[in-house]
């Protein structure tokens, strides 16, 4: 699951796979957002099955058959789950994936977390999620009690 900090715009990005190969599919894929949260303090409340908005997603160049969306600022803006679901073409098959990121608000700078040796880079091995670093500071406060 991947987290996005509030009031941010990371990309999120997904890797087309056909057959077993990156594949490259007819159109880069588009991109239904949708709000998942389950917050009973919302009024009104959220319907998961409305579309949010529609984002064309862009080839990354460095990747291949990765394709990269960012998330509009408007949707980041509150702790939420929102749901991306993929959809293109390869060939003439219907292919659609879904995902879910998560809005978070950020429990440490990256300053701090990378002064604490972790890393902010989710493809490093030293990296922390949000919630990992939730439960560390958990423990912690309970070893010192």
């Amino acid at each position: 699951m991947a987290e996005i900090l509030l009031n941010s715009q990371s990309p999120i990005t997904h890797q087309v796979f056909w057959n077993g190969d990156i594949g490259t599919p007819v159109s880069n894929p588009t991109v239904k957002l949708y709000d998942v949260t389950i917050d009973p303090t919302i009024s009104p409340s959220i319907s998961p099955t409305t579309i949010l908005e529609t984002l064309n997603s862009v080839l990354d160049e460095n990747n291949p058959g990765t394709y990269v969306v960012y998330i509009p600022y408007n949707y980041t803006d509150r702790n939420r789950t929102l749901r991306l679901k993929w959809e293109y073409y390869m060939g003439e098959k219907y292919v659609s994936r879904v995902d879910e990121v998560y809005v978070v608000t950020p429990y440490v700078d990256f300053n701090h977390v990378q002064d604490l040796g972790f890393s902010v880079d989710a493809s490093d091995p030293n990296y922390k999620s949000y919630k990992e670093l939730m439960l560390a500071e958990f423990l912690e406060k309970e070893w010192e009690s």
